[in-house]
């Protein structure tokens, strides 16, 4: 129940950011607007009792799998449905892989930020978004 409403309160930031207008913006905004998206969700995981836990706890105990593999797929389809609305074009699958990769990348992130604290996480995140960033122009350049 702990992880559902975590991840439920993750997932309400992602699902007011995974907006067509987000995923075709300028590169330099897009990649703006997903540090900011990563900062809100740290943030939420921060304020949430044992946040931190919970989410060691998704990854590492068996039975909590299906919580944790539900959730991705579902921010993954809003960054998908989000992405072909504006994209049309492009290849779903090559969507479909991104957006998977995309969010299990930052929740990986997320877990590594906690785990080590002496990371510099602003240095970390921007290279996370700028990774991202990256991607979703090379699909971008696709659709022409």
């Amino acid at each position: 129940t702990l992880g559902e409403r975590l991840m439920g309160a993750q997932n309400a930031l992602l699902a007011e950011w995974a907006t067509p207008a987000a995923l075709s913006a300028p590169a330099a905004e897009f990649h703006h607007r997903l540090m900011g998206l990563f900062s809100d969700t740290v943030a939420v995981t921060d304020a949430f009792a044992g946040g931190a836990w919970i989410m060691r706890a998704l990854r590492a105990v068996p039975a909590l799998y299906e919580v944790r593999v539900t959730s991705h797929r579902h921010v993954s389809q809003l960054i998908e449905q989000a992405f072909v609305s504006a994209y049309p074009t492009v290849d779903p699958k090559q969507i479909q892989t991104f957006a998977r990769l995309a969010v299990e990348m930052g929740y990986a992130v997320q877990e590594m930020l906690t785990d080590e604290p002496d990371l510099d996480a602003h240095a970390v995140v921007q290279r996370y978004a700028a990774m991202i960033t990256r991607e979703v122009v090379t699909l971008r350049d696709t659709a022409r």
